[in-house]
């Protein structure tokens, strides 16, 4: 590398304008995921506000209005990571399928055992 540079002084001059298009592409891409962020970090709490009061108001108990208003926070979060993601480029399938891998722990194998031996015991 260092031999083609002292032959082609201007390849580094090169390279950096080839770089620079593609590196205020991300750019843009980056400042539109933050603004999707915050308005969708915005958003979000209003809608747990929102489901929070609606289930008060229906005079649910309170460990369940706890439960359900953490869950809709944590699947809106996980649907504006999808969104943030797809805007890089990264597709929501495979977040999915990662996400729905079986992974080889030790209870794993334990627990299909016991799914396979319960017809049996009862």
């Amino acid at each position: 590398m260092l031999n083609e540079v002292a032959k082609n002084p201007g390849i580094i001059r090169k390279y950096l304008q080839d770089l620079t298009p593609s590196l205020l592409g991300f750019l843009v891409q980056l400042m539109i995921a933050v603004i999707i962020l915050l308005v969708g970090s915005r958003m979000i709490k209003m809608l747990v506000k929102m489901v929070h009061r609606f289930l008060e108001r229906g005079k649910v108990e309170a460990g369940v209005v706890s439960f359900l208003s953490s869950f809709v926070k944590y699947a809106l979060y996980f649907v504006l990571a999808m969104i943030i993601l797809g805007q890089f480029g990264v597709t929501t399938s495979s977040v999915i399928a990662v996400l729905g891998y079986p992974q080889d722990l030790p209870w794993d194998w334990h627990c299909r055992k016991a799914f396979l031996i319960l017809p049996v015991v009862f």
